[in-house]
């Protein structure tokens, strides 16, 4: 079987997130948002109640600059989404 090309899913919006950890997980929407919550204010996630997959040119560098440190050049080759709804 030859090797496949899949490229990364855009960052979730508020209501991606609440459909992965329903079907993945079975969590509830309040489960999923409470979980989220206690990312947020512990640093690890960015605010996750939005509709946007827009990323800052600060976030795409450093995710960037660090696969580069880790695994080299070859690796990186950052992606910008773009928002459909309105």
């Amino acid at each position: 079987m030859r090797p496949g090309k899949k490229s990364p899913s855009a960052p979730f919006t508020t209501s991606t997130l609440q459909q992965e950890a329903s079907r993945k997980l079975g969590f509830p929407v309040a489960r999923t948002m409470q979980v989220a919550q206690k990312l947020y204010e512990a640093g690890h996630i960015t605010y996750m109640r939005t509709d946007s997959v827009n990323l800052s040119d600060f976030a795409v560098k450093e995710a960037s600059d660090q696969v580069k440190k880790l695994y080299g050049n070859k690796y990186s080759n950052p992606t910008h989404y773009v928002t459909k709804s309105k």
